[in-house]
């Protein structure tokens, strides 16, 4: 601006189908220019002799940044561009693909549409209900040491719970302190998605989409079409279940 002695600085997204959606490279832009008074997106242009453009095209540094995101990596980011690309899901299935095994991986994804299933069955977002399968397992790619250190951050009075339990206060933990998830309802459903103790609509659904899994092998169908009908009903039988399965394996 100094330089060219200019009024102002436009950014003009192009559309690409090959890129991420329009409205959320928009709105991501709209974010990093916040704090710059003449700097503003636009979605047209109309040039006259008085406007100076130039193409801006993405290039190996750049390309190297955007992949530190999809790999989970939030750390360079300002809160604001973290909370919207964690909540609106835009690299949701790259990034939990980075930070867990594939079979890990697969098993959010199956969670994630079984909760998708429900909450529309229900009249909920689906789509937050989603992201909430996707995330629910995050911090399973945590070793139990990485995971030790986090609960004497996060829930010290807690790690009397089995370890297994862990990964659902770490995950929630991780996703609001590391990566800005500001939603309560989808944080608290994965805070509670191994235990069940909680009665909200999304922990509800999380609790159950997790333990009636298809991709776990067993047919849980009819619990699942119980679910569609009553999630109260489906919610407490899957908690008697479960601690009849943890009676057995004591």
């Amino acid at each position: 601006m100094k330089k060219q002695n200019l009024d102002e600085v436009w950014f003009c997204l192009i559309e690409d189908d090959h890129l991420t959606d329009y409205q959320h490279r928009y709105n991501l832009l709209n974010r990093a220019l916040k704090a710059y008074r003449k700097m503003r997106p636009v979605t047209k242009v109309c040039g006259d002799k008085n406007t100076c453009f130039v193409e801006l095209t993405e290039d190996s540094e750049t390309k190297a940044f955007s992949d530190l995101v999809k790999k989970g990596q939030f750390r360079h980011l300002p809160a604001n561009t973290r909370s919207y690309v964690i909540e609106s899901g835009i690299y949701a299935s790259s990034i939990v693909h980075n930070l867990v095994n594939e079979h890990r991986y697969k098993h959010s994804l199956s969670v994630a549409q079984l909760a998708c299933q429900l909450a529309q069955c229900h009249g909920l977002d689906s789509y937050k209900a989603y992201l909430i399968g996707i995330y629910h397992d995050i911090a399973k790619g945590m070793s139990e040491a990485e995971l030790t250190s986090w609960m004497m951050i996060e829930k010290p009075y807690e790690l009397a719970y089995p370890s297994p339990v862990w990964h659902q206060y770490v995950g929630a933990y991780y996703l609001k302190h590391v990566m800005s998830m500001r939603d309560e309802a989808m944080l608290k459903a994965i805070r509670h998605h191994c235990l069940g103790d909680d009665d909200s609509l999304y922990s509800k659904i999380i609790f159950i989409a997790d333990k009636l899994d298809p991709s776990r092998g067993y047919d849980s169908s009819k619990e699942i079409q119980l679910a569609e009908k009553d999630l109260d009903k489906a919610f407490k039988l899957v908690h008697q279940q479960q601690a009849e399965y943890l009676q057995k394996e004591k």
